[in-house]
């Protein structure tokens, strides 16, 4: 299976405070760790002010790590992230298991860049780049339908998204929340919560599929 690099920028840094920015996007990196650590192959490390940057060893989980790391941002800033993910070979892991990503190379590590690169011109939240156009196609059309939701939902929708994520229970949310289920339920519904995790199980699958 081939790795995939996960490039990140922050939006609005600058408008959110420098260091409260730095210090949110930190935090978050530091919970992603050890969250996904079982996936990576290498840490997510911040570079460059508002970059950041992880390897996973187990492409699929990438899918995951990114919504959760944009619904944590979003939930506790309110502060969001352009993406680059890069499929392909990583170099230098036998020399140095989980090391620093600055400290490995491989095509993987160059598609993210160029991903990356494309969300900030088409102005897109998240954009995929492996070894095949056509293939990554299909991946790229939904995290487009994921570029328009994350830029029109509230903090409060993006809080109660983190929170499923981090429970895996709407009745657990809502509880937290203070308001029924099937308020949660709804809203979910209607401002296409739902139809975005469905669509990013697909990813996962396929992505184990691509190999």
């Amino acid at each position: 299976m081939a790795y995939a690099v996960l490039n990140g920028d922050l939006i609005g840094s600058r408008r959110f405070g420098a260091t409260r920015a730095a210090r949110l996007l930190d935090q978050t990196l530091r919970a992603a760790n050890r969250r996904f650590a079982p996936a990576l192959a290498a840490p997510f490390m911040p570079f460059q002010g508002d970059a950041f940057q992880g390897v996973f060893a187990e492409a699929p989980a990438v899918v995951d790590a990114l919504l959760w790391i944009e619904a944590r941002l979003e939930a506790k800033g309110p502060l969001g992230a352009r993406y680059g993910l890069g499929l392909g070979r990583v170099e230098g892991l036998k020399e140095a298991p989980h090391p620093s990503p600055a400290l490995l190379a491989g095509n993987a590590f160059i598609r993210a860049e160029a991903a990356l690169k494309e969300a900030k011109r088409a102005r897109l939240r998240v954009v995929l780049k492996g070894d095949d156009p056509g293939r990554d196609a299909p991946f790229n059309a939904a995290f487009r339908l994921g570029s328009y939701l994350f830029d029109r939902w509230p903090p409060g929708l993006w809080k109660r998204l983190y929170l499923y994520l981090e429970t895996g229970d709407l009745a657990r949310v809502a509880a937290q929340e203070g308001v029924s289920y099937q308020a949660i339920h709804k809203q979910f519904k209607s401002r296409g919560v739902r139809d975005l995790l469905h669509a990013f199980r697909s990813l996962r699958v396929g992505l184990e599929a691509r190999g």
